[in-house]
C-alpha cells in the first residue's frame, strides 16, 4: 500500500531530523564574539548542510507523491473532523513552502567557495534553521496521519477529533478525542518522537529517559505527567465544550495517553509497570496523573479495546 510505504519513509526521515536536532542541542554554538570558523569546521558544516538538503528534498518529494496519490477523505467524514484535517493540510503547505525557500537559500550558500571565510559563514549560518523546519513539518505530518487513521477507523462510532488544542503556557495538546455515542469516552493524546531510540521510565526518578545505540540514558526534556495533567485541568475550566453538552459528559474522566511515534520505541520494563487492554500490552504510569504509555502503532487497537471493555465490562 503506497500510504504505508510513504509512512515508513517519513519515519526514517523523521529519525534523521530528530537525530540532527539532538546533535545540535548537545553542541555549543559559537557566539558572535568568537573568531570565524576554520576551514575544517566549515567543511563539516557544509557536509551537514548537504545532508539536510538531501533529507529536505526527499521529504518534499515524498509529501508531493502522497498528496497526489493518497485516497481522499471519505465523504461520510463529519464537517468538524474535515475542518480539523484541512487546518493541518494548510499548515503542511505553509511549512513545505518555507522548507522549499530555505532549501534554495541553502543550496545557494553551498555554492560559495570555502576559501572566502566571510562569505562561507552564510552557509554555516544556514545549518541551524533547516532541521527546525524539517522537524516542524514532520510533527504536523505525523499528527495528520494519526488523526486521519483515527477518523477513518472510528467514523461509524461518531468520533470527534480536535488537533493541536491550544493550552496557554503549556503548549498544544496533540489530540483531544471524544466518542459522544455509547460507549462514551474521552482520550487525551500526546505524540512524541526522539528519532531512532528507546524510551524508558525510571520509577525512582519519576521521569522518562531515552537511549540511542552506543550511548547512555539521557533524560527526556518534556514532562508528560505535568503537561497532560495541566492541559486537562485547563481544558475542563476553559473549554468545557470539548467534553460534551451535559454535566455528566463534562465530568467524565479522560484517558491520558503518551504515544511514541516514528522510530522511537519503548524499552523493556518490569512486569508490574505493564497493563493489558485487550490484546495491547502498554505501560501504566501513575506519577501525579495516570498515563498510558505506548507506541503510536498501538493507539488504534488500544482505543478499540478500551471501547469494547466499556461496552462489555467483565
Amino acid at each position: 500500500m503506497n500510504g504505508s510505504v510513504a509512512a515508513k519513509d517519513r519515519m526514517t526521515q523523521e529519525s534523521k531530523v530528530a537525530n540532527s536536532l539532538e546533535t545540535q542541542e548537545e553542541t555549543e554554538q559559537p557566539s558572535s564574539q568568537e573568531k570565524l570558523p576554520t576551514k575544517a569546521t566549515l567543511r563539516d558544516s557544509m557536509a551537514n548542510l548537504y545532508e539536510m538538503l538531501l533529507i529536505g528534498s526527499e521529504i518534499l518529494l515524498d509529501l508531493e507523491h502522497a498528496s497526489n496519490n493518497d485516497n481522499p477523505l471519505p465523504e461520510s467524514i463529519s464537517p468538524h473532523n474535515r475542518e480539523q484535517i484541512e487546518k493541518l493540510d494548510q499548515k503542511i503547505k505553509e511549512l513545505e513552502t518555507e522548507l522549499g525557500n530555505r532549501l534554495r537559500l541553502a543550496f545557494g550558500a553551498m555554492l560559495i567557495p570555502l576559501v572566502v571565510p566571510p562569505l562561507s559563514g552564510a552557509a554555516f549560518a544556514m545549518i541551524p534553521f533547516l532541521p527546525g523546519v524539517l522537524n516542524r513539518l514532520q510533527i504536523v505530518n505525523r499528527l495528520r496521519n494519526t488523526a486521519v487513521a483515527l477518523i477513518e477507523t472510528f467514523s461509524d462510532q461518531g468520533i470527534i477529533v480536535n488537533c493541536n488544542v491550544e493550552v496557554p503556557e503549556i503548549g498544544t495538546l496533540d489530540l483531544f478525542i471524544r466518542f459522544p455515542n455509547q460507549p462514551k469516552a474521552i482520550f487525551l493524546v500526546s505524540l512524541r518522537s526522539k528519532g531512532k531510540s528507546k524510551v524508558f521510565f525510571r520509577e525512582a526518578k519519576e521521569a522518562f529517559y531515552y537511549q540511542r545505540k552506543g550511548s547512555g540514558l539521557r533524560p527526556l526534556n518534556a514532562d508528560p505527567f505535568r503537561d497532560l495533567g495541566v492541559q486537562e485541568n485547563w481544558l475542563r475550566q476553559n473549554r468545557q465544550d470539548l467534553f460534551g453538552e451535559s454535566l455528566r459528559d463534562r465530568k467524565r474522566s479522560a484517558i491520558k495517553i503518551l504515544a511514541f511515534a516514528g522510530e522511537t520505541s519503548i524499552g523493556t520494563h518490569s512486569d508490574h509497570l505493564y497493563t493489558e487492554i485487550g490484546s495491547e500490552k502498554v505501560l501504566l504510569t501513575k506519577t501525579r496523573v495516570t498515563v498510558y504509555v505506548m507506541e503510536a502503532a498501538q493507539l488504534i487497537a488500544f482505543i478499540q479495546s478500551w471501547l469494547k471493555n466499556l461496552q462489555n465490562p467483565q
